[in-house]
């Protein structure tokens, strides 16, 4: 399955020798990615304490960081009549779901949304390759039910050099070391965010 997938994106257009990085880059946005995982320790105990907000910020800058780190770029859309949450705004939480392809993920969503309570969550309940996606399940928004907290859909994709691109997946037997060493060799990785009209219910 997940050779399948790789082999695929030759087809997609967008070869291996035109979407990789050189050795030095690969060397280089490894180690920075590592020294950023490590910071993230200290910066973990800093905002177990600090403010809900400054949590969230510190938060964000951190996933900010290590997505630059590994050379991933992140581009966020909404219709015109779609606000992006804000700290503090309404004074609620909300549940954003979203399709899920990579480990990335949660990344890009810490780095694209910004709420007082924000609570993430993958309704397919497995990883997917990008070219396809599985069936939400229900059970997953029962949790906003409860909570009164409208639900912020947002769908994922990623693009490399224009292109469809499966090189961020994460499937099948795909190792976590496998699949980050073939995000930080690719050349032009964008995340792309699109965020939808929330989903509010009586």
């Amino acid at each position: 399955m997940t050779t399948a997938v790789h082999a695929g994106l030759t087809a997609a257009g967008t070869s291996r020798a035109e979407g990789t990085a050189g050795l030095l880059h690969r060397v280089a946005r490894l180690l920075a990615a590592v020294l950023v995982v490590l910071a993230g320790t200290p910066l973990a105990l800093v905002a177990s304490r600090a403010h809900p907000a400054r949590r969230a910020g510190i938060t964000r800058v951190w996933a900010r960081t290590l997505l630059r780190a590994l050379g991933v770029k992140v581009h966020v859309t909404a219709p015109p009549a779609v606000v992006p949450p804000v700290a503090g705004a309404g004074g609620g939480g909300a549940l954003v779901v979203a399709n899920h392809v990579s480990w990335l993920y949660p990344l890009v969503i810490a780095n694209a949304l910004r709420a007082g309570h924000t609570v993430a969550a993958f309704p397919e309940g497995t990883t997917w390759c990008g070219r396809g996606m599985g069936r939400f399940r229900p059970a997953v928004f029962q949790a906003a039910v409860d909570a009164a907290a409208e639900v912020r859909p947002v769908t994922l994709r990623y693009r490399e050099g224009g292109k469809p691109s499966t090189r961020a997946c994460f499937v099948g037997d795909d190792s976590l070391l496998a699949s980050a060493l073939r995000v930080a060799s690719t050349r032009d990785l964008v995340a792309e965010v699109t965020i939808l009209a929330p989903i509010r219910h009586s």
